[in-house]
């Protein structure tokens, strides 16, 4: 027994080398000539012309088998286009007839491709030329025995420059198998899908990462037409059953029968055929009750003309829940609709209808109906009839601008026109669209998503022409500031509808109070920003940036900390996140002020503020009250007193915290007081301690000139001159953010003092001016006499030092931008 085993495993351990010597010298005997043999082959079936880098035939697996591989391989038309790519075309060929000089192919495989049908501008296309010629591949040695198919990562691609449509679908495997080689009587289908894109006139209508489809097909020789049943198209997670026929009438005229409906009763079906936006919104919604749902492509397919595309759905009194918030629902819905490709089978003329659809929010009845065609540059007319609870409706449905909302909405509106018009820069006048409507809102309280501002008893009625909605009234709270504004809208129902829109609003704003310290404090992005340590950072401030806005301001009292401006009126710009203010003017601090101001909020992280102050006859103690003494020490409101003029050019940035960034500041001050006096102010009372001249201690004054400029936090005085009968004292110098103060100060004095050292210049027989240095921090600063080098007198030193100072104004000026030139002030934008 155990001799006759070895002499078994002997046997067949020749016959296995025989075998595979004998595969081993096929492959290079046949090599040249299966290439060659395919290529004629696929030349005649495919009516093309192949071209391929190299051709190897190897022995695998698979008993009885041989691979030929082709590599880098290109199908071109006969006029020389290239309509197929591949990395890799391989063939299975069975092993025993290639014995009798006979490749029978058994599989196909092809990897890595691109299938590229294409129709220029001129509606020529590269593929009319490719008819097949079955008669050609008679008497050839490549004989079809085909039993399995497969793909792997082929893109298929259809181009059309006449009507702008494009698809394309990468599929990723794709294996049909016929058991018994016998296609006609029955073939499985299975294919993985991904990266589908339909797209119109160079914009994404439709885009679909994952998809599959599994089928079941026969083929009737006779009318030469393929039979499709079972069969199953899986999409966004949806089943689709399809059935129907696909029939070849000629190489040009292909004929198509088909009929689909969705497996479950829900939403799932419709939403699976809407872009990827529609369709995750869709997602939030469950049904309960009947959805019919049917479709068919049917008709004819050439190159000239597509099938018809018609899908047919229904409901009747069912209910849609919210996942947001399951306990919301619209009862009672009921709607029918069609979508159809049209009369040119194509997305040009491709229609969705909705009709009566009706149902009940919240015990209130809406009903409204749809049409929409031309999906490359859509037309939409439809109309809206609702009233509803907006609290409701926020649970139901959350509304992507609030965090919270509450009242009633009234909405009656009719629309037709292009639905691209919508969102065109064009006016309201070009627009073709007609738009009629009125809308009202109630007792509103809400709450928006980016800034957390609270509004509290909204009232609105706007009338709705074409893009332009009127504001009949639109009043409210936001804190505990008030408003009421009559004006336009432009662009609203695109605003709403579609993202990334500009809402336009122009009018008159009337306000009795706006406190921007209580709108600045809410209006932060979370409260662990603030920093308790730091009270500037309590604040948050942001610009909407789809928001643009044109308003006559009227208001009776604006706050903002302890600055206080009543009778503001003026003008008001947003556009790109850039604030502009036009004839701003207000009284505060009992004077008349005007304000031109450019605000660039554009930057994430910081935003940038340049201005222009003029005010006449304001109370100089309660400016400095109402700046806070401008974040420093050393004079306090207490200190001065007078009637204040100033022309101040400044710009400095702060980040969204509103804390200034100090170096950043830079300002242009021109001012006087008038009818003044200095009071306790702490450099006096030692500058009149170390004189002796105790009129200083409390200074008053017919008027004081100042002319300064702040420039990388520093504080540079050309001349503070104060005067009354006559000069009383001059003062010239810097005050720096490190090294404090560096001032020297000019004394008209009418008598002498005994210390031969002070530094004085001897006017007359009874007058004398002294020249004093002071040096030091504010809150610790030395008084001395001026000293001077011995070679320069010490009123040539100070004209010296002036005139440095003008120079360095005059070089630094902010005058050069036209933002100061004295007249802008007065522009209104």
């Amino acid at each position: 027994m155990p001799r006759l085993l070895r002499r078994i495993l002997i046997f067949f351990g020749i016959m296995a080398g025989v075998l595979l010597l004998l595969s081993i010298v096929l492959t290079y005997t046949y090599r040249q000539d299966a290439a060659r043999q395919a290529k004629q082959y696929l030349e005649k079936i495919l009516a093309s012309r192949l071209t391929f880098a190299s051709a190897r035939l190897n022995y695998i697996s698979k008993p009885g088998e041989l691979t030929l591989s082709l590599r880098e391989v290109q199908l071109r038309t006969p006029e020389g286009t290239i309509w197929l790519k591949a990395a890799q075309l391989r063939f299975g060929i069975q092993l025993y007839p290639l014995l009798r000089g006979q490749y029978v192919l058994n599989t196909c495989y092809l990897e890595e491709a691109e299938i590229n049908l294409e129709i220029d501008a001129q509606g020529k296309n590269n593929f009319d030329q490719l008819h097949p010629d079955f008669a050609a591949v008679v008497g050839l040695k490549f004989k079809n025995q085909l039993q399995g198919l497969t793909f792997k990562n082929v893109r298929f691609r259809y181009q059309n420059q006449v009507s702008q449509e494009n698809y394309s679908v990468l599929i990723s495997t794709l294996k049909a198998e016929a058991p018994n080689r016998d296609w006609a009587k029955s073939s499985q289908w299975e294919a993985q899908l991904t990266d589908i894109i339909l797209e119109s006139a160079k914009k994404i209508y439709w885009q679909e990462k994952k998809a599959s489809f599994k089928a079941t097909l026969a083929y009737e020789a006779q009318r030469r037409s393929i039979r499709i049943s079972p069969a199953t198209f899986r999409l966004k997670e949806t089943d689709f059953d399809l059935a129907g026929q696909y029939r070849l009438q000629s190489f040009e005229v292909h004929e198509i029968a088909l009929r689909f409906g969705g497996k479950d009763q829900d939403l799932g079906p419709l939403l699976a055929l809407l872009p990827e936006y529609y369709y995750r919104e869709g997602q939030a919604f469950q049904v309960y009750g009947p959805l019919r749902f049917q479709g068919r492509w049917e008709g004819l397919w050439t190159r000239r003309q597509l099938p018809n595309f018609s899908l047919d759905f229904e409901a009747q009194n069912i209910s849609l829940n919210s996942r947001h918030n399951v306990r919301r629902s619209i009862e009672q819905l009921s709607f029918r609709g069609n979508f159809n490709n049209g009369e040119q089978n194509g997305l040009r003329t491709a229609s969705l209808r909705i009709e009566n659809l009706q149902g009940i929010l919240a015990q209130r009845r809406f009903k409204a109906d749809f049409y929409l065609t031309n999906l490359q540059n859509p037309y939409l007319a439809f109309n809206l009839e609702a009233g509803i609870d907006l609290a409701y409706l926020h649970e139901f449905y959350p509304l992507r601008v609030f965090k919270k909302i509450k009242g009633l909405l009234g909405i009656k509106l009719n629309f037709d026109g292009e639905w691209q018009e919508l969102m065109t820069d064009k006016s309201p006048e070009e627009k073709k669209i007609t738009a009629l409507g009125q809308i009202e809102l109630a007792e509103v309280s809400a709450q928006a998503i980016e800034g957390g501002l609270d509004f509290e008893n909204l009232s609105a009625r706007l009338s709705l022409l074409n893009n332009t909605s009127t504001i009949q009234n639109l009043s409210g709270q936001a804190g505990n500031s008030d408003f009421q504004i009559q004006g336009q809208f432009q662009n609203l129902l695109a605003y709403f509808i579609f993202p990334q829109q500009i809402l336009k609003l122009s009018g008159d704003l009337q306000a009795r109070r706006i406190d921007l310290d209580a709108l600045l404090q809410k209006n932060r992005p979370e409260p662990a920003l603030s920093n308790p340590a730091d009270p500037g950072s309590a604040y948050y401030f942001q610009l909407p940036e789809d928001w643009e806005t044109h308003l006559n301001c009227q208001v009776d009292s604006l706050r903002f900390r302890k600055f206080v401006a009543t009778k503001l009126r003026g003008n008001l710009v947003l556009k790109e996140k850039v604030l502009r203010t036009g004839n701003l003017s207000f009284n505060s601090a009992e004077g008349d002020w005007s304000l031109l101001a450019i605000l660039n909020a554009q930057k994430d992280d910081f935003v940038r503020l340049d201005g222009r102050v003029l005010l006449q006859n304001a109370a100089v103690n309660q400016v400095l009250t109402s700046f806070e003494n401008f974040s420093q020490t050393f004079v306090e409101a207490q200190n001065l007193k007078g009637l204040l003029q100033a022309d101040v050019k400044f710009g400095f940035v702060f980040d969204r915290f509103l804390r200034l960034l100090g170096p950043t500041l830079v300002a242009d001050i021109d001012c006087k007081v008038q009818n003044g006096q200095w009071q306790n102010w702490v450099l006096l009372q030692d500058v009149a301690r170390k004189i002796q001249a105790d009129e200083l201690r409390n200074l008053a004054f017919e008027e004081m000139r100042n002319i300064l400029q702040i420039r990388n936090q520093t504080l540079f005085i050309a001349e503070t001159e104060i005067k009354g009968k006559r000069p009383l004292l001059s003062l010239i110098g810097r005050t720096t953010y490190d090294k404090g103060l560096d001032y020297t100060l000019k004394i008209p004095l009418r008598q002498a003092l005994a210390n031969p050292k002070a530094s004085l210049v001897r006017i007359g027989p009874e007058e004398v001016v002294y020249f004093l240095s002071v040096k030091g921090k504010p809150q610790s600063f030395r008084v001395s006499f001026a000293e001077v080098p011995e070679q320069i007198s010490l009123e040539d030193y100070w004209e010296r030092e002036k005139k440095a100072y003008l120079n360095l104004f005059r070089k630094t000026s902010l005058d050069e931008s036209p933002l100061f030139l004295p007249d802008t002030v007065r522009i209104s934008y």
